[in-house]
């Protein structure tokens, strides 16, 4: 029952990675992407809680694009993988659809790159 479901609806492979200066999730089809940095509090947080909070962040900017679909996670943190396949995920409420997710290694996650690249603006320049 549950494979018939899931192969009825829509998948979209989303990667969502995580540093010490932000977080980025990525589709990989059409190469949309959401980003944040992380507060100075948050920056002192344990990389396995950014990357779970990662997920959870990005999955919001794609909440209306996502809704009632499967979504595959892709993602290079073993524990956020984890915390997913165990239904830990249940906080993922609003997507209103199946979550899954993989371990891909660093170098094949294509939000790597995003989550430690932001551009600095003049505006937060001036704030320094």
């Amino acid at each position: 029952m549950l494979l018939k479901q899931l192969s009825l609806g829509q998948l979209t492979y989303l990667c969502s990675d995580a540093s010490k200066l932000g977080w980025a999730l990525v589709d990989e089809y059409s190469m949309r992407t959401a980003t944040g940095e992380w507060s100075s509090e948050e920056k002192g947080f344990d990389i396995n809680v950014l990357e779970t909070k990662a997920v959870y962040l990005g999955l919001k900017c794609f909440a209306r694009d996502i809704k009632g679909t499967h979504v595959r996670l892709r993602l290079d943190n073993i524990t956020t993988v984890a915390y997913i396949i165990k239904m830990g995920g249940t906080k993922f409420e609003f997507c209103k659809g199946w979550i899954s997710a993989e371990h891909v290694p660093g170098v094949a996650n294509v939000a790597d790159k995003a989550s430690r690249k932001f551009e600095i603006l003049d505006a937060d320049l001036e704030q320094v």
